[in-house]
């Protein structure tokens, strides 16, 4: 009644046109419709919220698959709804209803961020967010790897990073009849760069995220577009996206549908009004994009599109463009949060009427896995019955789809059924039966227990059934017994049918039982007899528990014992299925031991020599020192020293070992010869030294003796050694001592230490003396710095006569030129060659002096200061001076 009231006389025309174009009927269409399509929550009950606490936890609890939203919902700051891994629900916003979301942080922003969800229904839902505000934030709604999902009738206004985005490989997504807006004007300043972030919807999240191609289908029918929207209405990448009857009249856009990275689009029978770019190539890279039957008016920017876009899998009833506006903008039932309630569909569509179902069942009670039979009648007045479901509460048991509509069901568990009907309609609307109770009683517990499950042969096992009210036992199929007990003495496989006093039967498992044999018992050994101190191992046949006696008292456990002892002796072996037997006795006695001991006619020996040691009588030996073997024989000559023992083995095998026989080996005296040298002078000799710890000393030069002290007197040259027996009769001799006998040298007296000797002060020794030389011929032996006189004598420098001859020019030598600036030349005439220059100032000083010159001319003076020189030129036979002037 409502809706009639609402429709004026004027608007009879476009109420027609309306229905006749209209695609609104509560169906899903498009992309949505594939991979198993949408059928959201269903039937279950709605969970009516109207607090933001609420609202989240029915959005993120599975269990809840219908969700109505009801009045104004502001979320808290940070308070965005992410909504995970859920499959089968349907969020509707009741009439007046808004979702909202002040928060502009980058973090928290944003309303719903649904992730890896499947087969939902979003309708009449309204999202306002706080306005366009560029942090790199979140959209009112964010679909992130969603398949199947239907998006109708829901108003988007003012998303601060977006409206609404679909992104990472979300799938088979259709939105039909939403708007897309921004009523609040942009925010500037954010630190994602835009000043004005009004843009409204995503599709794929960047050219990079490669797991998107081949997914994002989508399909946009009947949306609208509307004031504020500045880009995205969408901007795509990878997707096949389907725009058809969608709307565009943003009169601030900068573009409408933008064609990314690989994206396919089919856009069609679409109205653009006064915007920019309807269809933006962009960097043309995409993959096609076909534009056909759409209406451009006073727009500006690329209309058409390029290559040939991919085909629909499904079938789409488009609505000529002509039309488009009038059934987008319909304020009372167009794009938007425009419905009147969670059934109705768009402008006055008739509301389907539900379908009726009764129930009956051909029993009222039964037991916990026996079949019962429901059967369901159903009626439909305007269509036809689709299915009918049988439900047991909640729970779905089964489906038919056909009449009659029957059901078996066998109850899992005990207790009271409610049994309940649901028809479904070629609509999809629903009508339930009344509920029917049917008392479910539990099956008696049918065990049986056992001491074990098996026993040993000549025995019995008492099988126990769990408890009941009757008994019926069968070894197979033949029954054996009705009491709760049985004693089985044969192997079979038993089970136990018990049956309660509500007459429910069950039957046991299967008990398998076995008769065991008995083991075998036997005991081996590797001799009747043993060693005095030794053991022997007596092993048992094959069991799994063992149980040893020497008589009658028990000794061990294991499969084998070591006995020690002379003894009857018996193993009860116990097997794996715990059955005994008792082996024959196996009688075992002690052999004593041999005798044995070490002889020796000492308990050391010295370095070099050896030791004969014997062993006691026996048949075999062993000989170690320490822990190796060294021999075999009845005796043996130690030649190193040791702990030695000797293993003596009898003829019964029995074998001892004597105490340890310690023998050490005495170190030889250190032979060594000290002497002050290695040699002595000719007429005189040398002291040689023995070392000490002898008791006795043989002398030998060469191989001849000659003495018998610890010190020799060596007067001649020769191989010199020594013989020196200690204290324990231990000998050693030293190394050879070569010496010689060396002739005596001439040696001069070296008074001014400067290498040459006085001829006349001479010494004749085999060592030079201090202050000697080898060499003679010093004639000036008391100055060091000659060894023969020169023009000035002994103990003078030759400078010091200069002055007698300076002022003496002789015409063989020739200065040029004179006066000089820088250099001058002095040269001979023969005169033979120059040796040295002297260089004397005018105050007596020495200026320079060039020496190993060996020419008959030479430069001088570029070192020299302005001033009057003397020039004494020493040539290879004499001293010449002349004089030289610097200006």
């Amino acid at each position: 009644m409502r809706r009639s009231i609402r429709l004026l006389l004027a608007s009879i025309v476009l109420f027609t046109s309306t229905i006749a174009y209209s695609q609104d009927q509560c169906k899903v269409v498009g992309w949505a419709t594939q991979n198993g399509s949408v059928t959201g929550g269903g039937s279950a009950t709605p969970k009516v919220v109207s607090t933001y606490a609420d609202l989240k936890s029915a959005l993120t609890t599975a269990s809840v698959k219908v969700v109505h939203v009801q009045g104004t919902i502001t979320f808290p700051t940070a308070g965005r709804i992410n909504i995970q891994d859920q499959s089968g629900k349907t969020i509707i916003g009741l009439p007046g209803s808004k979702i909202v979301s002040v928060d502009m942080t980058a973090s928290g922003s944003g309303i719903f961020y649904i992730k890896r969800c499947t087969n939902f229904i979003m309708r009449n839902l309204t999202f306002e967010g706080p306005g366009a505000y560029d942090t790199d934030g979140n959209d009112n709604l964010t679909l992130e790897n969603c398949q199947n999902f239907w998006v109708d009738h829901c108003d988007f206004r003012d998303g601060m990073d977006g409206n609404f985005d679909i992104k990472t490989a979300s799938d088979y997504i259709t939105a039909t009849w939403c708007k897309f807006s921004y009523l609040k004007p942009p925010k500037a300043g954010g630190s994602g760069g835009s000043n004005d972030h009004r843009y409204t919807n995503l599709i794929g999240s960047s050219d990079g995220a490669t797991g998107d191609d081949g997914k994002l289908r989508i399909t946009f029918q009947y949306c609208w577009w509307g004031q504020g929207c500045v880009e995205r209405m969408p901007r795509v990448r990878f997707g096949k996206i389907h725009l058809a009857n969608n709307l565009f009249n943003s009169t601030v856009s900068n573009s409408c549908i933008r064609a990314g990275y690989k994206a396919d689009l089919l856009i069609e029978s679409n109205v653009f009004i006064g915007v920019n770019k309807p269809i933006d190539l962009y960097e043309n890279d995409f993959t096609a994009v076909t534009a056909r039957n759409n209406i451009f008016t006073n727009t500006s920017g690329n209309t058409v599109g390029k290559n040939t876009s991919f085909t629909p899998p499904y079938s789409l009833t488009i609505a000529n463009a002509s039309n488009v506006q009038s059934l987008v903008t319909n304020t009372t039932c167009g794009a938007g949060a425009t419905l009147d309630g969670p059934t109705q569909c768009g402008c006055d569509t008739p509301v389907n009427k539900a379908p009726t179902a009764t129930l009956s069942s051909s029993t009222s009670s039964t037991c916990v896995g026996t079949k019962i039979t429901l059967s369901a009648t159903a009626t439909d007045t305007d269509g036809n019955i689709s299915k009918v479901d049988f439900y047991d509460g909640s729970t779905l048991l089964g489906s038919d789809n056909s009449s009659p509509y029957l059901y078996e069901y066998a109850p899992t568990a005990a207790g009271t059924l409610s049994l309940k009907a649901v028809a479904t309609d070629n609509d999809n609307a629903t009508g339930e039966s009344s509920v029917i109770s049917i008392t479910v009683s539990a099956l008696p517990t049918a065990t049986i227990s056992s001491a074990s499950s098996s026993f040993c042969e000549g025995e019995s096992l008492v099988l126990t059934s769990s408890s009941g009210s009757s008994y019926i036992w069968k070894n197979g199929t033949n029954q054996v017994g009705t009491a709760s007990t049985y004693s089985a003495k044969t192997a079979g496989t038993y089970t136990v049918e018990v049956t309660n006093s509500s007459g429910c039967k069950a039957t046991s498992a299967a008990k398998e039982i076995t008769v065991n044999a008995l083991p075998s018992a036997t005991i081996t050994a590797p001799a009747s007899s043993f060693c005095e101190g030794e053991s022997i191992v007596l092993t048992a046949s094959s069991g799994s528990s063992y149980k040893w006696l020497n008589g009658t008292t028990q000794v061990g456990t294991s499969s084998t014992y070591t006995a020690k002892t002379a003894g009857a002796y018996t193993v009860e072996i116990t097997n794996s299925n715990g059955c005994k037997a008792t082996s024959s006795v196996k009688q075992i006695g002690v052999n004593a031991l041999p005798s044995a001991t070490i002889t020796a006619p000492a308990s050391s020996f010295c370095q070099g020599e050896s030791l004969v040691l014997t062993a006691s009588s026996g048949s075999s030996y062993k000989w170690l020192n320490g822990t190796a073997q060294v021999g075999t024989a009845s005796t043996y000559t130690a030649n190193t020293s040791g702990a030695y023992t000797v293993e003596v083995t009898n003829a019964n095998g029995c074998k001892s070992t004597s105490e340890v026989k310690q023998i050490s080996i005495i170190s030889l005296p250190i032979a060594r010869i000290t002497a002050p040298a290695n040699n002595f002078c000719s007429g005189g000799s040398i002291i040689l030294t023995a070392s000490v710890g002898g008791t006795t000393y043989n002398w030998y030069k060469g191989s001849s003796k000659v003495g018998e002290n610890p010190l020799y007197e060596a007067k001649s040259a020769g191989a010199y050694s020594v013989e020196i027996t200690d204290a324990n009769g231990c000998k050693a001799t030293s190394g050879i001592t070569q010496i010689e006998e060396i002739t005596s040298t001439i040696w001069y007296q070296d008074t001014d230490n400067d290498g040459q000797g006085d001829p006349r002060i001479t010494i004749d020794a085999c060592t030079q003396p201090t202050g000697y030389v080898a060499s003679a011929g010093d004639e000036c032996p008391n100055d060091p710095n000659k060894i023969a006189p020169g023009n000035c004598g002994c103990n003078k420098s030759e400078t010091e006569c200069v002055t007698s001859t300076v002022g003496v020019i002789k015409s063989e030598i020739t200065v040029s030129p004179l006066p000089f600036d820088n250099f001058t030349s002095i040269s001979l005439e023969n005169k033979g060659t120059i040796e040295s220059v002297t260089i004397i100032s005018a105050s007596g000083a020495i200026a320079g002096k060039i020496t190993g010159i060996h020419s008959n001319e030479i430069l001088i003076g570029e070192s020299l200061a302005p001033g009057f020189y003397s020039v004494i030129v020493q040539t290879e036979t004499e001293i010449i001076a002349t004089k030289i002037i610097k200006k």
